[in-house]
């Protein structure tokens, strides 16, 4: 994993990222988008194989359609699959896996009708023992999914705080060591669902880092008054074995947990 998520591009205008085009993607075209990169205080290195993270469609472009997003590597036949499908006036994210072009490290993103579009990166699988970023994780699946946290009242988890995540503050959350997640853990991989329905429910999003460092300029869920969404996940752990939720607006929230990464 990265030290810290890094967002890779953002094609809004005045938006931060690594990579700012300042215009959205053009419906029909592919883009090639370099991933072995010095980014945010973070290095995907030379040996990167395949890059790991969540992609975002904002699609309030001028004239907007539905349509697909396509990521695959560069150097390679597009293939019929998509990783995102949007409709006008959609903010929607989806976990990815996406492996490199051998040659260049890029990878390639097709988009159906123009959007925006953004990239954020929390890791990358490599063949090498270890690198820039430590030593490699191996990767442990859990018997049985467990719910870490629920905030709704009554609901059962393994930690039930009752009240939702508070907006524009964060949330840190033990996960080495809790629930029978093993203590050599150093990233959880799981689902995390907002359940928008709290009072004066507001739009906003979710952004999911180790505890320990700066909040990263990244998102993980975007969501909208009443909805209940969900997206799959990869976290690092701080060196306590905890990792922060920053929610932009007051929402419940539920964390699963399928597997770790470890020594």
């Amino acid at each position: 994993p990265l030290p810290n998520p890094v967002r890779l591009l953002d094609t809004r205008p005045g938006e931060p990222a690594c990579d700012t085009p300042g215009t959205p993607l053009a419906g029909g075209l592919t883009r090639t988008q370099p991933a072995r990169v010095n980014c945010g205080g973070a290095t995907i290195p030379t040996n990167a194989l395949a890059v790991v993270g969540n992609a975002t469609v904002v699609n309030n472009v001028q004239g907007a359609a539905a349509g697909f997003i396509t990521l695959f590597p560069n150097g390679a036949t597009q293939p019929t699959a998509s990783n995102l499908n949007y409709v006008p006036g959609q903010v929607v994210p989806n976990a990815f896996t996406v492996a490199l072009g051998s040659g260049d490290g890029a990878f390639n993103i097709y988009a159906a009708t123009t959007t925006d579009f953004v990239v954020d990166i929390t890791g990358y699988y490599s063949n090498q023992a270890t690198d820039i970023n430590g030593t490699g994780l191996l990767y442990y699946s859990l018997a049985t999914p467990l719910r870490l946290l629920d905030t709704r009242p009554g609901e059962p988890a393994c930690v039930t705080p009752g009240a939702p995540l508070t907006g524009g503050t964060d949330r840190t959350q033990a996960a080495r060591s809790v629930c029978g997640i093993s203590a050599a853990s150093q990233v959880i991989l799981g689902n995390a669902t907002v359940v928008n329905n709290v009072p004066g429910a507001a739009a906003g999003f979710i952004t999911l880092y180790p505890s320990g460092v700066s909040r990263p300029t990244v998102s993980n869920l975007n969501y909208v008054p009443g909805q209940v969404v969900a997206n799959a996940f990869a976290v690092r752990l701080g060196s306590a074995g905890s990792f922060n939720i920053y929610a932009s607006t007051s929402t419940n929230f539920i964390t699963d947990v399928t597997g770790y990464f470890a020594p």
